[in-house]
């Protein structure tokens, strides 16, 4: 008994090696820690359903006449307080982002001397961030949300 190769077995091995080449793709993205897939935020529908009390805050930071000034640096990372506002009052947190790595987030709480907050380079790595500051002054939240690039 001989063995017959014909076009329906051609059409069998290539469904077969198409198939485990989309189930490697499968396994890389699931399972090969180098393709890492992550939700903007760990807490991605928590923060969603914060959204209108973030645009309140926001709105609050647009109205001051002077707002917060965010500046990069050698030194790192300064985020200057408008005069008008008495540091010991002004209390909140910052988040700094990393867009391609979450465990180079950053959250420092805000407590102020002067009217600066810096945040040493030595805390920093290279790369772009997403910014978000929330302070309380007067019983009345503000935020501010910025894109930083530090080289």
């Amino acid at each position: 008994m001989s063995f017959k190769f014909h076009w329906g077995h051609g059409v069998v091995l290539f469904m077969g090696a198409f198939m485990i080449f989309i189930l490697s793709f499968v396994y890389k993205t699931l399972f090969v820690e180098k393709y890492d897939h992550q939700l903007e935020t760990k807490n991605y529908y928590e923060e969603e359903l914060e959204y209108q009390e973030e645009v309140d805050r926001i709105n609050n930071a647009n109205i001051l006449e002077e707002n917060i000034d965010i500046k990069t640096s050698a030194k790192g990372l300064d985020v200057e307080f408008p005069n008008v506002f008495v540091p010991s009052k002004v209390s909140g947190y910052l988040k700094l982002r990393k867009v391609d790595d979450d465990k180079q987030d950053l959250k420092k709480d805000i407590f102020l001397k002067d009217s600066v907050l810096n945040i040493p380079i030595s805390e920093l790595n290279k790369g772009a961030y997403q910014l978000k500051v929330i302070w309380i002054y007067d019983g009345k939240a503000y935020q501010k949300n910025q894109k930083i690039m530090l080289k």
